[in-house]
């Protein structure tokens, strides 16, 4: 199996007609002012059968965040049987509770075998860490000083 197209986007779209994919705002990085925060995530990709396999397959999404401490891992089964170009899969995480500051990292790998087939990774960073701040306006009232005439 091979693994051809992997994103995370924060919202996807599957037309029913077609089964078009559409990801709206792909993740490069993720900001939050506190933590724990959650995140809404759909993570997208493609696989394709190699010659030889199984049409029947599975596949293991692994979340992870920082040193590899994994947040879940989630089981996917593929069904080649009716699939001439590949097969499109959405996973959605309406609520990814993320703990503190990382990298977060996806990683699809083929459940039999152990085979990686696919990685993404966001940073995950504090709001201030990337620019935002807090402005405050400090006053200065002029005053007018009275001129002869």
């Amino acid at each position: 199996m091979r693994c051809n197209f992997f994103i995370a986007s924060q919202l996807s779209l599957v037309d029913l007609q077609s089964k078009l994919v559409t990801a709206i705002n792909i993740l490069e990085d993720f900001q939050s002012v506190t933590f724990p925060t959650a995140i809404q995530t759909s993570v997208i990709f493609v696989v394709h059968k190699e010659e030889g396999e199984p049409t029947q397959n599975s596949v293991l999404l692994n979340v992870t965040l920082g040193d590899n401490a994994l947040i879940n891992n989630y089981a996917i089964q593929i069904n080649f049987q009716e699939a001439a170009r590949g097969i499109k899969s959405v996973t959605s995480f309406n609520g990814l509770i993320i703990a503190n500051p990382g990298e977060l990292k996806f990683t699809l790998s083929n459940a039999n075998t152990g085979t990686v087939l696919g990685t993404y990774s966001i940073m995950i960073v504090p709001a201030t860490a990337i620019g935002i701040t807090t402005n405050t306006a400090t006053a200065h009232p002029t005053q007018d000083t009275p001129q002869e005439v």
